[in-house]
């Protein structure tokens, strides 16, 4: 089960029994629109490490566009309007980044692996 809570955009994987460790690949769609396919690692990372893919993604509207911080530097920022458009691309340059929005809406925002709606 694959479900998108409001807000901060947490996408929560669940299992109705226990998931043996291993990679496993999902494929979400949005609204029939839009869709990507992703890889699940299900194990135990070593203690005291993290990867760039394990860190959460945010949007944050401000005055002209979204505050988006979480970004792995080097990885492509697609932002899709609610219904799939692709309204601006570009690479990250750094942990935290600004992108420019010329519409007030709702947005989907992706970066590598993880995905937010936030609104603007």
């Amino acid at each position: 089960t694959v479900g998108i809570v409001d807000g901060v955009g947490t996408l929560t994987v669940s299992t109705t029994t226990a998931t043996p460790s291993g990679t496993y690949t999902l494929a979400l769609t949005i609204d029939g629109a839009m869709s990507a396919d992703f890889s699940l690692l299900i194990g135990s990372p070593a203690v005291g490490t993290e990867s760039a893919a394990t860190s959460t993604l945010y949007a944050a509207p401000s005055s002209d566009g979204l505050r988006l911080s979480g970004l792995v530097p080097g990885e492509t920022i697609r932002i899709y309007s609610m219904s799939g458009q692709l309204v601006s691309s570009g690479k990250a340059t750094a942990v935290e980044q600004f992108v420019s929005l010329r519409e007030h809406g709702v947005y989907i925002v992706a970066s590598g692996d993880r995905i937010v709606k936030a609104a603007y």
